[in-house]
């Protein structure tokens, strides 16, 4: 859980990450979102980031053709789930998380993502995370495309 996980842009055109999505799954089946591309936990002192960086404390912005970025640990994306939505819990038990990336290019003026899923198992005390598939799964087709647009607009919705 303390792997670090990396976005990158394999397009030939820079793109523009628009947020995170976690998706949490209990040993029941049950499922959980968050919506969390802002990097709301405390860091340490000397990881803190300049009154000038205002890019140390999102993951959201430009990411040029073959640039990659690290959108934090695991744990510490679970952690940020829990800022996020009351019905997260640090401690609970997890069966699997899937992290989804939003993004829009310049060319075209729809949403684009991707997701790669993870489950978790326990091994020796500790859990490790198993990617499910070898590559992330891109999410195309303008109904998928517009649902996803749905629900970031609730998101903001309810935020206002």
């Amino acid at each position: 859980m303390g792997a670090h996980c990396f976005v990158t842009n394999l397009g030939l055109e820079p793109i523009y990450v628009l947020d995170i999505i976690l998706d949490l799954t209990k040993p029941d089946g049950s499922r959980i979102r968050a919506v969390i591309p802002e990097r709301n936990e405390q860091l340490p002192s000397d990881d803190q980031p300049g009154p000038d960086d205002g890019r140390g404390a999102t993951n959201v912005g430009p990411l040029g053709s073959g640039v990659q970025i690290d959108i934090g640990r695991f744990q510490t994306m679970i952690d940020r789930a829990c800022a996020e939505n009351p019905e997260v819990k640090a401690d609970m038990p997890l069966s699997s998380l899937e992290v989804t990336v939003v993004t829009i290019t310049a060319a075209r003026a729809e949403l684009c993502a991707a997701s790669r899923e993870y489950r978790i198992e326990d091994r020796d005390g500790a859990a490790r995370l198993r990617a499910t598939s070898i590559k992330a799964k891109q999410i195309q087709g303008f109904v998928a495309r517009r649902r996803l647009a749905r629900e970031l607009e609730q998101r903001l919705g309810s935020r206002l």
